[in-house]
């Protein structure tokens, strides 16, 4: 989401899917609202959770285009410039907005201590974890280099990744669901020590969003064939319906409201692999950004981050202030309303804070 430097000439289809992830991460924000507000198995509620789920996967999608840029072993990317420019950024960013949604807490609700407003502002706003993450991915990223350096490496990064993170901790999560319910203890005794013994092993550095970071850069880097893209695009359109029926399917077992989308879930990562390739292929070229429509998506895509750190704002400020919920809206338009009206406003301070001197590259 901040790789602008390293993105040139410009790839207009990145640009649109940077945009287009935007949005669907704002979209998830208000969806999980209704999601939490509605009562769960209800008609409004199923609405909610058929809209989350058909947005999981923006971040994931995000952390690919990041991958996609900052992993090339043909651009240069010196340790230093990690910490004197890239990581530098991110602090002052993350600085400047867990300030200003600080103050916003202090202004809510004026009782808070000096103490609760010190640990507000270390931790940042819910959606701000995702500046963390970059700079991990950041820090990584000379390293995780070395496996994107050749076809076979990268290949069989992916392959650790995939089993040890999507196929365990899908097939895990789900036995610690359904075998309780069961009644098979003894099963479930055993997948909990399953756990243990694979924590054991210690697979941290393909855990986690590394894949994606990966995968992004695998699939601009080694584009998909035919066989290979239909085969993506099938199981991403499965998998959307598998992300909103196991979620009512749960839910309805469960008696409360049910989720089955983590980022680490099978359904999540084809989600978002079928949207990277979906983008990817109807990127007929990487355009210089010389039409007019390139130009717009160029600035725009130069705008996200900045929506999404701001966007969380004007949520609060919907729920805290005018009182107005997803929630109060029926479910079927309230999330495309909510979603465009906010990603508006979002955009319209990310224009001013990009025309600002100074700002532009440093907190936005």
């Amino acid at each position: 989401m901040s790789e602008r430097s390293l993105q040139k000439p410009n790839i207009v289809w990145l640009d649109a899917l940077r945009i287009v992830a935007c949005l669907a991460v704002i979209a998830l924000h208000v969806s999980s609202q209704g999601w939490h507000a509605a009562v769960p198995g209800s008609s409004e509620w199923q609405v909610f959770n058929a809209y989350n789920a058909c947005v999981r996967w923006g971040v994931p999608v995000f952390v690919m285009i990041s991958g996609s840029l900052f992993l090339d072993p043909q651009k240069p990317l010196a340790i230093r410039s990690v910490f004197g420019k890239y990581l530098l950024r991110i602090a002052a960013t993350f600085c400047f907005w867990s300030l200003i949604y600080t103050a916003y807490a202090k202004w809510r609700a004026p009782g808070l201590t000096t103490l609760q407003m010190v640990n507000k502002f270390l931790q940042g706003q819910y959606h701000m974890w995702f500046l963390f993450l970059i700079a991990g991915l950041y820090v990584a990223a000379p390293l995780l280099r070395k496996f994107t350096e050749s076809r076979e490496t990268a290949k069989y990064f992916l392959t650790v990744a995939f089993l040890t993170v999507f196929v365990f901790s899908t097939a895990a999560d789900l036995a610690d669901f359904f075998l309780p319910r069961m009644g098979e203890s003894t099963l479930s005794t055993l997948v909990t020590a399953l756990r243990a013994d694979w924590a054991k092993a210690y697979f941290f550095l393909p855990m986690g969003y590394t894949f994606y970071y990966v995968a992004g850069y695998y699939l601009r880097r080694w584009r998909p064939g035919r066989v290979l893209t239909t085969v993506i695009l099938l199981l991403s359109a499965a998998s959307f319906y598998v992300t909103a029926h196991m979620g009512s399917v749960l839910t309805s077992i469960s008696g409360e409201a049910t989720s089955f989308n983590s980022n680490f879930s099978l359904n999540v990562m084809f989600e978002a692999l079928g949207v990277f390739v979906l983008f990817q292929k109807l990127g007929s070229k990487d355009g210089n950004g010389a039409s007019r429509s390139d130009k717009v998506l160029k600035k725009l895509s130069q705008c996200s981050f900045g929506v999404y750190l701001v966007h969380v704002l004007f949520l609060d400020l919907l729920a805290d202030v005018f009182g107005v919920h997803a929630a109060d809206l029926p479910a079927l338009v309230s999330v495309p309303v909510f979603t465009l009206g906010i990603a508006f406003a979002s955009l319209l301070v990310s224009l001013f804070l990009n025309a600002v001197p100074g700002l532009r590259g440093r907190i936005v």
